[in-house]
C-alpha cells in the first residue's frame, strides 16, 4: 500500500512554486528577453491566429478564408486554431494580436502541463519530490521544447497532462463530474487533430488499461469506470464534428493518407538515440553551426530531416534513475513504473519508424496511422513516458531503497560502455570525434553529481534528505533549462517576422494590399501571388488580408494541387511548379483565377521560363533588405463572376454580372440572363458551399474542375453562394463519404 506523503499540503504548494519558477526562468528569453518563437510558429500558426482575430473583430466568419491558397476551408484545417480555446484570449484581445502575446499564451501551456503532472503525482500518492521531478522533465523535455514551433503539438501535450491528471482522479475517486471534466480535456486534446494528439490517445488508453487490468494491484471499483465511459462520450461529442470535417477535407485533399513509404519517411534515425543522453552531440543547439548528425548532408542521402525532430533529451536525472534504480536495481518492471516503461519503449520503437519491423506491422494493423507522416513525432510521447517513469522510479527509490543486483550492475556497465562506444564510433565515422569532448563532459558532470546526491539522499532522512532532494530538483531544472531554453531552434529576434505583425509598415506588402483591394469588373478583389519573398512572407495573405493564391500549408485541395500548383505549398522558394491547367502565368487558368498581380523575389522570366515577352507588365521594383522585389501586372485577368452560354457555345448571354456582397462565407451575385446561361464564380467549390437563385435552392456544379457554377433561367437573377459546413446535410454527407459512399451533399 502506498504511504501518503508526510507533508502533502505544504510540500505540494512549494513544489508548484518551484515548477512555476523553473517555467519562468525557462521562458524568460521570450517573456522578457526580446526573443520570439520562430519558424512554423510564425510562418504558419501566427497568421492563422491573425486571420481568426481579424474575422472575429470585423464580424466575419472564420470558417472559410479567401486569403489562403485562393480560398480554403479553415473549419476543416486542423492547424487553423478555430477549435483551440486556449488561444482565444489572443483572438479576443484585438484584431491584430502581437507575436509576443501569442508566444506568451503558447508558453503558458508548458506551465499548465507541469502543474497537471504534479496533480497527477499527488493523486498517485507519490512523494512530492518525485512529482516535481516528473513535472520538470515532462514540461522541459527535448522534443517538446526544442520543437516549440509546432504550436498545436504543445497544446496537445498540455491536454495530455490534464487528461492524465483528470483520468487518475476519476479512477481514484469516481464521480460523474470528474468523468465529464476528463472528457472535456480529452475532447480538447483530440479536437486539434494532429499526430501528437493521436498518439496521446494511445497513451491514455494504455494507462487506463494498466489501471483497470485485473491483478494490476491497483484495483479500480467498477462504479468508477462509468464516469470514464461518460468522459469518453463527452470527448466524442466535442471532437466528432471537427474530426469529421477534417476527414471530409482529407478525402479531397492532396494527402488523404500516406503509403507506408510516405508515412515512414521522417523516422527517427537510430544514431539520433545518442541525443537521449548527450546534448549538443551533433553540434551546438544554442548557436548556428555545422550540424553533422543523421539525416543531413554529412550523412549523404537525398532526404533531410529537421534537427528538432531528432532530439529526445529528457535530462540527466531521468538517465541516472533509469540506469541506476530502474535497470541496476531491477525496478523498471515493478507495478508503479511498469506502464511508463512499456510506454517509453513503445513510443521509441514507433519513433524509429521504418528502422524497425514493428512500425510496418503497426501501419498495416492500427487504424489512423496512415493519416500521418513523421514517426519521429512519437518523441513527444517518449519524453512524456520517460518523465513519468522518472517520477515513478524516484518515488519507488524513496519509499523502498534497494541495492544494485549483480545482474543489474552488469547490465548498467554494459549499457554505459556500449553507449560510449556507440557515440565514439559516430563521431569517428563522421570526423567529429574531437567535437564530442564538451557534450560528453557535460553529460558526465550532471550525471555524476545527480547520482552522488541520489545515493546520499536514500541514506538519510528528515530535513537533510529533503535538502538533498531539493538540490537534485534544482540541478535537474538547470540541466534542462540550459539545454533547451533560448536555442536557435526555438528562439529568434522578432525583426525577421515583423512584417507579419505590422504588414502595413512594409512598402511591398502595403502596395500589394492596396492593389488587391481594387475590385475587378464584377466587384470582387483581384487575386495576387507572392513567390520568393522569404519564409516569413509565405502566409502574408492571412496576416494582411490579401487574397493570395499561394501559401504555406501541408494540406491543399487536390484539384488545386494538380491544376494550379502541384506540391507547391512553400512559396519562400522562387522555384514555381505550375499545374496541368495553370501552365504559366500566361494561361487561361491564371486569367480565370483573376490573378492580377504577381510579386516575385527575382525577375519573373527566371521563375516562369515559358512566359512570352511582355505577357506581364512590370509596374515596380521595390527594394527590400539586400534584394529587390518585382511587381508585375497581368492585364488579361478576368472578373471573378462571368456568364457562359448554357450550351457551352455562342454569344455571352447577358451583361457582366455584379457581385453585390462578398464576405468570407456569403457571396451574392446579380446576373441578368438574356438566354439560358451558367453563372461561374471563380471561387473554389468545396463541400458545404450551397447556392440559391432568387431564394430557391439550385444545384451547385463544379466548372473546370475547380469553380462554383449554377445554371440560370432567362431574366434577372439574384444568386447567393453560402458556406454552411456545419449543417446536418453536409455533416451527413461527410460521414457517408468517410464510410466509403458518395459524400456529395
Amino acid at each position: 500500500m502506498i504511504r501518503p506523503d508526510p507533508f502533502p499540503q505544504g510540500g505540494y504548494r512549494l513544489a508548484a512554486v518551484f515548477i512555476a519558477t523553473a517555467w519562468l526562468v525557462f521562458c524568460w528569453p521570450w517573456l522578457g528577453g526580446g526573443q520570439i518563437i520562430p519558424h512554423d510558429a510564425k510562418n504558419h500558426f501566427y497568421p492563422m491566429v491573425r486571420f481568426l482575430a481579424l474575422a472575429w473583430h470585423s464580424g466575419e466568419s472564420p470558417l472559410w478564408s479567401p486569403y489562403h491558397f485562393g480560398g480554403f476551408p479553415m473549419v476543416a484545417d486542423p492547424q487553423s486554431v478555430i477549435f483551440t480555446p486556449s488561444f482565444w484570449p489572443a483572438v479576443l484581445a484585438g484584431p491584430a494580436p502581437s507575436m509576443r502575446l501569442v508566444d506568451a499564451i503558447h508558453l503558458l501551456h508548458l506551465l499548465v502541463m507541469g502543474l497537471a503532472i504534479l496533480g497527477f503525482a499527488r493523486l498517485r500518492g507519490w512523494r512530492v519530490e518525485a512529482g516535481a521531478a516528473a513535472a520538470i522533465c515532462f514540461m522541459l523535455s527535448g522534443a517538446l521544447t526544442v520543437r516549440l514551433e509546432h504550436l498545436l503539438m504543445t497544446v496537445s501535450m498540455m491536454w495530455l497532462a490534464v487528461c492524465l491528471w483528470r483520468l487518475e482522479a476519476v479512477l481514484t475517486h469516481g464521480g460523474i463530474w470528474r468523468g465529464i471534466a476528463f472528457g472535456v480535456a480529452l475532447g480538447l486534446m483530440l479536437i486539434d487533430r494532429n499526430h501528437v494528439a493521436y498518439l496521446a490517445a494511445w497513451f491514455l488508453g494504455f494507462y487506463w488499461l494498466s489501471r483497470s487490468w485485473p491483478g494490476s494491484g491497483q484495483t479500480v471499483p467498477l462504479r468508477h469506470q462509468t464516469p470514464v465511459i461518460l468522459g469518453g462520450i463527452t470527448a466524442l461529442c466535442l471532437a466528432a464534428i471537427p474530426i469529421l470535417l477534417l476527414l471530409q477535407l482529407a478525402e479531397i485533399s492532396n494527402r488523404p493518407s500516406f503509403d507506408y513509404e510516405g508515412a515512414s519517411l521522417q523516422s527517427l534515425h537510430p544514431a539520433a538515440l545518442a541525443t537521449l543522453f548527450m546534448v549538443d552531440i551533433f553540434g551546438p543547439l544554442d548557436r548556428a553551426g555545422a550540424y553533422w548528425g543523421p539525416a543531413s548532408h554529412a550523412w549523404g542521402g537525398q532526404f533531410f530531416v529537421h534537427r528538432g525532430m531528432l532530439h529526445g533529451y529528457v535530462g540527466a536525472l531521468a538517465l541516472v534513475l533509469i540506469l541506476w534504480h530502474g535497470i541496476g536495481a531491477g525496478r523498471l518492471w515493478r507495478r508503479e513504473a511498469l506502464v511508463f516503461t512499456l510506454l517509453a519503449i513503445l513510443f521509441l520503437i514507433y519513433a524509429l519508424g521504418h528502422y524497425t519491423p514493428v512500425f510496418e506491422w503497426l501501419y498495416d494493423t492500427v487504424p489512423g496511422i496512415d493519416l500521418f507522416r513523421r514517426p519521429a513525432d512519437a518523441l513527444f510521447l517518449f519524453g512524456a513516458s520517460a518523465a513519468l517513469l522518472t517520477g515513478a522510479l524516484m518515488n519507488d527509490m524513496l519509499r523502498a531503497p534497494s541495492r544494485l543486483s549483480t545482474v543489474g550492475s552488469l547490465a548498467v556497465l554494459v549499457l554505459t560502455i556500449s553507449g560510449a562506444v556507440f557515440v565514439g564510433l559516430l563521431g569517428a565515422k563522421q570526423g567529429h570525434l574531437a567535437d564530442l569532448g564538451l557534450p560528453a563532459a557535460r553529460a558526465l558532470a550532471y550525471s555524476a553529481i545527480l547520482l552522488a546526491l541520489l545515493i546520499m539522499a536514500v541514506r538519510v532522512r528528515g530535513t537533510l534528505q529533503r535538502s538533498l532532494l531539493a538540490a537534485i530538483l534544482l540541478i535537474s531544472a538547470v540541466d534542462l533549462i540550459t539545454a533547451h531554453s533560448n536555442i536557435r531552434l526555438n528562439a529568434s529576434l522578432p525583426q525577421f517576422y515583423d512584417q507579419l505583425e505590422t504588414p502595413a509598415a512594409y512598402d511591398h506588402i502595403a502596395r500589394l494590399a492596396a492593389l488587391s483591394k481594387a475590385t475587378d469588373p464584377s466587384g470582387a478583389p483581384w487575386r495576387v501571388e507572392t513567390i520568393g519573398l522569404g519564409a516569413s512572407s509565405q502566409n502574408i495573405g492571412q496576416a494582411a488580408g490579401i487574397e493570395a493564391l499561394l501559401g504555406y500549408n501541408p494540406i491543399r485541395l487536390r484539384a488545386f494541387d494538380s491544376l494550379i500548383a502541384p506540391k507547391h505549398q512553400n512559396n519562400a522558394s522562387a522555384n514555381r511548379r505550375f499545374g496541368t491547367a495553370m501552365t504559366s502565368y500566361d494561361s487561361v487558368m491564371a486569367d480565370q483565377l483573376g490573378l492580377r498581380y504577381i510579386m516575385t523575389g527575382k525577375p519573373v522570366e527566371k521563375i516562369d521560363r515559358t512566359l512570352p515577352q511582355d505577357a506581364l507588365q512590370e509596374v515596380a521594383v521595390i527594394p527590400y533588405l539586400d534584394q529587390n522585389f518585382h511587381l508585375y501586372e497581368n492585364r488579361d485577368a478576368k472578373p471573378r463572376a462571368v456568364l457562359l452560354p448554357a450550351t457551352g457555345s455562342g454569344a455571352t448571354p447577358g451583361p457582366q454580372p455584379r457581385i453585390t456582397r462578398y464576405t468570407n462565407v456569403v457571396v451574392e451575385v446579380s446576373a441578368k440572363c438574356t438566354s439560358p446561361c451558367r453563372l461561374v464564380l471563380h471561387d473554389f467549390a468545396y463541400p458545404g458551399w450551397t447556392a440559391t437563385a432568387n431564394g430557391v435552392p439550385v444545384p451547385l456544379m463544379i466548372q473546370d474542375g475547380l469553380f462554383r457554377a449554377v445554371d440560370l433561367s432567362v431574366g434577372q437573377n439574384k444568386v447567393t453562394f453560402t458556406f454552411s459546413p456545419l449543417t446536418l446535410e453536409n455533416l451527413q454527407a461527410a460521414l457517408i463519404g468517410v464510410l466509403g459512399g458518395d459524400g456529395t451533399p
